[in-house]
């Protein structure tokens, strides 16, 4: 899965990519969500940073995360420095909501593409 990617005002643009795989054992039942006979396998996924001009592009940062699944990367701009902001999933052990029982993480990047901060948003 790929993100939607994002345009910052410096000219770079955020993707995230994950490599989510569901395999299931019978296709008349599980999903996603209730993956019943299904089983879900990932590895860690990335932000991605691209830069391009107007002729080429090409990837100038990949990050690897510590969730299996990511949102698409929302771009703050809070002053010359902006921040990259993305939303991690762990895929949980609950056989009922794989992705809502795992552990989820909001992560802050600068616009150098170096993590500000990460935190734990799980919710009781």
């Amino acid at each position: 899965m790929v993100s939607e990617p994002v345009l910052a005002k410096d000219g770079k643009i955020f993707m995230t990519a994950s490599d989510f795989v569901m395999n299931g054992k019978n296709q008349s039942g599980g999903g996603m969500m209730n993956p019943g006979t299904a089983t879900a396998t990932a590895r860690k996924s990335r932000l991605i940073v691209v830069t391009a001009n107007s002729t080429s592009a090409s990837i100038s940062s990949t990050i690897e995360m510590d969730s299996d699944v990511l949102s698409a990367p929302k771009v703050s701009a809070e002053s010359a420095d902006y921040s990259v902001y993305v939303t991690g999933f762990e895929m949980g052990v609950d056989d009922k909501d794989t992705v809502a029982s795992g552990q989820k993480t909001l992560y802050a990047f600068t616009s150098a593409a170096s993590l500000k901060f990460s935190v734990k948003i799980n919710q009781p």
